[in-house]
């Protein structure tokens, strides 16, 4: 009996052990897990600090990546051109990459478009943003720059007009590119000094006075075809974009002058509406030294480039005014004025450069 009893409170005391032992395990087990579930929680909201952090200075990376690209476009203009142009060159490359596979047609030399890159008969399909002008904008939040991008609904006519190595005939060129952007035009000019720059950018250019003479006549009788074929409700043509350079030298030299006025009155205040966009370049735009007085004047978009667009500017505006002061510092001014109210505008091709060019640029 004495040994039944001594099994039986043996037995109980082990079981006691083994149940204090498991207690024991069990609050050492809930500790470890309430210490991991404590470690997974700290460590989850580390991450998200750390996540909020890496986000917050990803933000801050990028403003003041903009900043520093506004503060370079504003105080180092030439530098900021050179880091945008490599940006634009990368992502031109990177489109590029990805078009090659799928846009390629058989015969057809990779990156190559189907169609003509000739300036005298073509259309541009591949423009790209201009970052540098807006870098500019965006350096000058207050002011309120003309959009050459409006031109094509702004203008009957358009005449360019500033001193020698201002840009007139690049900027010429440059506003033929955006006319042709969405359709393809006849382009040719009409330059008694064979401007070099036209066969470089592939614009057949006449040079003699008898020839341009005949051109404008066969332009208004073009004109008078076209109002035709209007209202007939008959197809006008293809666009026809002519460029006059030095139109004063022109006129001057043209056998029957005055004839030769009101043609050029005409094509500026009617072509546009029939497909007929003239493009005067002069070194002035005074109205008796183009030949066009003030009421037909007013039918064309001015371009006026250094000292022409300083002298509106100091006509316009005050010389406080934000906009005269930035004409001020300009080194190739701009503005726009005509049948637009005055407006001031970044040089379409020499709108970056820091100093003056005294050759002629390619646009």
């Amino acid at each position: 009996m004495f040994a039944r009893e001594k099994i039986d409170s043996d037995r109980e005391i082990l079981r006691q052990q083994l149940a204090i032992s498991q207690a024991i395990v069990g609050r050492a087990e809930q500790r470890q897990i309430q210490a991991t579930k404590s470690e997974i929680l700290q460590q989850a909201e580390a991450q998200k600090t750390g996540m909020r952090t890496r986000a917050s200075l990803e933000v801050f990376a990028v403003e003041a990546e903009n900043a520093k690209s506004v503060a370079i476009a504003h105080q180092f203009p030439e530098y900021a051109k050179h880091l945008i142009e490599q940006q634009k060159q990368q992502e031109k490359e990177s489109r590029d990459r990805e078009k090659e596979g799928s846009s390629q047609q058989p015969g057809q030399q990779p990156g190559m478009s189907e169609r003509s890159s000739s300036l005298g008969e073509r259309d541009i399909t591949d423009r790209e943003p201009n970052y540098a002008e807006q870098a500019i904008r965006s350096a000058n939040p207050n002011l309120k720059f003309y959009d050459f991008k409006d031109l094509a609904d702004d203008a009957a006519g358009i005449i360019i007009a500033g001193p020698t190595g201002y840009g007139k005939t690049s900027t010429a060129c440059h506003i033929a590119g955006n006319l042709t952007e969405n359709a393809p035009a006849q382009v040719f000019a009409l330059d008694p000094h064979y401007n070099d720059i036209w066969e470089q950018v592939g614009i057949h250019a006449i040079g003699e006075f008898d020839e341009i003479e005949e051109v404008i006549n066969l332009l208004v009788e073009e004109l008078d075809k076209r109002r035709r074929r209007k209202k007939n409700k008959q197809p006008i043509g293809e666009t026809i974009i002519c460029f006059t350079d030095e139109l004063n030298a022109c006129l001057s030299n043209c056998e029957n002058e005055e004839s030769i006025k009101n043609a050029l009155k005409r094509l500026g205040s009617e072509g546009r509406k029939f497909g007929i966009i003239l493009i005067a370049i002069n070194q002035s735009s005074n109205v008796d030294d183009i030949g066009i007085s003030g009421p037909y004047r007013a039918n064309f978009l001015m371009i006026l480039l250094g000292a022409s667009a300083r002298s509106i500017s100091e006509r316009t505006w005050k010389a406080t005014d934000d906009r005269a002061q930035w004409i001020e510092k300009q080194v190739y001014a701009c503005c726009v004025a005509g049948c637009v109210a005055p407006q001031v505008a970044i040089h379409p091709t020499h709108g970056t450069y820091g100093k003056f060019r005294k050759r002629a640029t390619r646009p």
